[in-house]
């Protein structure tokens, strides 16, 4: 706009120089009319003060010099009449100047603000962010342990109604079994069988009652434990109670290692482990506890020299009741399952048949 201004400005000027140059054409057109006078003797005694007279101009001329008259003032008249509307229009182009400069400046004060706004919004959206980020983080770590301890307390609510309703059928049962074995004109084979349902009843209502403690837990107390000295803690309450032909050996790649665990329900699935390998081999051998690192996640493997697990059996390691040995009611792998689970660890099992077993807990990343 200010170039359309000062272009606007030049041609006025220009038309005003223009129009003097023909103003004065249009004098110099007069000026320059012939005017001769005869130079005569007056003589004396005639009067002075009478003029003398001018010789006639021709009549062409003054036609001619009248008409280039008339045709520069039409000239002049057209070249102010264009000069007012130029003059008119840089008015006008000035108005408009003025007007775009003051809404200029309004668009600039509201760019501002809506700079500011931005710059608070942006600063509101990263805070939004970083507590949804932070609740998304809690939500997750919350969602894993209390959907896992969710589960196991449903477990447990059904086992103890489970284990109510055999019980509230016990005393019926062996109500019926006193009847059959008053009776005298039973046979002993008779009642030997009896006592054997007799005998599998109480075992069913024993296996409900460890199940219900196995898969009971009641609050879980994550804390900042030594790994060393929790281990060699676990191995010195379990020594008393393994074979003596059973050696334990400990490995801990670092003294200082710390990991996020509850020791007392982890102890349980240690204790359990140490157990399970113990009752394994029958002559003498090894259990090795041993751990190390894999990046900022901590491994622990319970190894031993024991019998094995058939490989079709190894799928079934972890189910509730299942066991390979017919005096135990299968749920201490079960239990040490979910512990692991409520640590939001991993857990892994390799078997061999007569070679041994090794079981390896993956706990996660210190927080």
């Amino acid at each position: 706009m200010d170039k359309n201004i000062e272009q606007l400005k030049d041609k006025i000027a220009r038309i005003k120089e223009k129009s003097r140059e023909i103003s004065k054409k249009i004098s110099s057109n007069i000026d320059t009319q012939p005017k001769t006078y005869s130079e005569t003797v007056i003589p004396a005694g005639l009067d002075t003060t009478r003029k003398q007279d001018s010789p006639a101009v021709p009549a062409s001329f003054k036609i001619e010099n009248k008409i280039k008259e008339e045709e520069l003032r039409h000239k002049i008249a057209e070249l102010e009449q264009e000069k007012s509307y130029l003059a008119t229009k840089l008015t006008n182009i000035q108005n408009e100047k003025i007007l775009s400069e003051a809404r200029s400046g309004e668009l600039s004060k509201k760019n501002e603000e809506l700079n500011k706004k931005l710059i608070e919004l942006d600063k509101g959206k990263k805070t939004v962010e970083q507590e949804v980020e932070t609740i998304a983080e809690t939500l997750k770590k919350f969602d894993q342990t209390s959907w896992n301890k969710y589960s196991v307390d449903l477990i447990c609510q059904f086992i103890g109604e489970a284990s109510r309703y055999f019980r509230n059928s016990q005393g019926m049962i062996n109500e019926a079994i006193k009847m059959c074995t008053d009776d005298k004109g039973m046979s002993d084979s008779l009642k030997k069988k009896i006592a054997v349902v007799q005998n599998e009843i109480l075992r069913v209502l024993n296996v409900f009652s460890d199940a219900k403690t196995k898969y009971t837990f009641k609050g879980i107390n994550i804390q900042r434990v030594n790994l060393k000295n929790f281990i060699e803690n676990v191995v010195s309450k379990n020594t008393v109670k393994i074979q003596n032909k059973v050696k334990i050996e400990t490995r801990i790649h670092d003294s200082d290692c710390y990991v996020n665990i509850d020791p007392d329900i982890f102890e349980d699935a240690f204790s359990e482990m140490i157990t399970n390998s113990s009752e394994s081999i029958l002559k003498d051998g090894v259990i090795r506890i041993e751990s190390h690192a894999i990046g900022r996640k901590t491994v622990i493997e319970i190894s031993d020299t024991g019998l094995g697990v058939p490989p079709h059996l190894m799928d079934k390691i972890y189910c509730p009741f299942f066991s390979t040995k017919q005096d135990h009611t299968g749920l201490g792998l079960t239990r040490v399952y979910w512990v692991v689970q409520l640590h939001k660890a991993e857990i892994d099992l390799e078997s061999q048949v007569n070679a041994g077993t090794k079981i390896t807990i993956i706990l996660p990343e210190e927080e």
